[in-house]
């Protein structure tokens, strides 16, 4: 840095520079830590729109923090999981579809900034028909007297009453 005076109300050195002087500032910020759980998304919607994955954040704060965090995906294999502004260090997005993301996690207070990549499973948990929950009854006469009914259907090994076929 070289510093020149100029303040000419007093004409005393005015125009002259120091001599170079070196000066380092040192960068002592540490950046927020990220961390997180997610939730594997069980829809089978192909589509990005009905899912149910998620992702829950806990951030470490780093210096100079104001304890407020912005939350700006960067990559979204579907549909953006939305931004938060001045947010809390906790937060969980629901809704979020299998695939890829990255997530950009900004200190509003100090500016210092981590970025996580992250992946939420596709793991669709799929309605089974059994056969013994299963009653055919054929039809017999030339109209459309054969029915077939199904007693229950099971998601995830267990009965799931709010499973309908049609």
């Amino acid at each position: 840095m070289i510093a020149t005076k100029t303040n000419n109300l007093d004409t005393v050195g005015y125009g002259c520079s120091t001599a170079p002087y070196q000066a380092v500032v040192e960068d002592n910020s540490t950046d927020p830590v990220i961390a997180y759980t997610t939730e594997t998304n069980q829809s089978c919607d192909t589509t990005g729109q009905i899912v149910n994955g998620a992702i829950t954040f806990t951030v470490t704060p780093g210096t100079g923090t104001s304890n407020l965090f912005d939350y700006t995906w960067n990559t979204f294999p579907h549909f953006s999981p939305g931004v938060r502004a001045a947010a809390t260090a906790n937060q969980k997005f629901d809704n979020i579809g299998y695939g890829g993301y990255e997530v950009r996690v900004e200190d509003t207070g100090s500016g210092c900034f981590s970025t996580a990549t992250i992946s939420i499973a596709d793991n669709p948990l799929i309605p089974v028909v059994e056969d013994a929950d299963v009653v055919i009854v054929d039809q017999i006469l030339c109209t459309a007297d054969g029915s077939i009914t199904v007693a229950e259907l099971t998601l995830g090994g267990a009965p799931d009453p709010a499973l309908r076929l049609w």
